[in-house]
């Protein structure tokens, strides 16, 4: 991905087998997860409690790679008044974040904005299994056969 176009803010062309396969390797497999609660949520007569549940995407890092912290106007954007009033918006209960230093960065700033503007105290929990897609080599891939 480093080698990309979008990352050397180089012109691409748009491709169809590209967003092709990330919708298979993310959104496909994301609504089966959803019909398979939905579908044994309805076989148990299970009452929904009002859960909801965000996914954030960790703001820039200076690179892939695991010890990466966020860039100066990564570190810019999650002090931003716009992502304040997300945050708080959202009230998120808990938050999950992966192992790696930009989504701990991320998570951090997410739980300091709501302690300081709702009075929330909100855990954040480490998941190892959640970071970039195991998938990018073969987006990588993609993007090198379809230049």
């Amino acid at each position: 991905m480093l080698s990309s176009p979008v990352v050397r803010a180089e012109p691409m062309k748009f491709n169809d087998k590209l967003v092709e396969q990330i919708f298979k390797d993310f959104t496909i497999p994301l609504e089966n997860v959803f019909k398979f609660f939905e579908t044994y949520a309805s076989v148990d007569n299970y009452k929904n409690s009002g859960t909801k549940l965000f996914f954030m995407r960790h703001a820039k890092a200076e690179s892939m790679q695991e010890a990466a912290p966020l860039t100066d106007s990564g570190k810019e954007s999650i002090q931003s008044d716009e992502f304040k009033e997300k945050v708080i918006r959202i009230q998120p209960d808990i938050i999950v974040q992966s192992h790696l230093l930009r989504s701990q960065q991320t998570a951090e700033a997410v739980q300091n904005v709501l302690e300081k503007y709702s009075g929330k105290k909100v855990d954040i929990i480490t998941e190892k299994s959640l970071r970039e897609s195991a998938n990018n080599d073969r987006i990588e891939k993609i993007i090198a056969e379809n230049p």
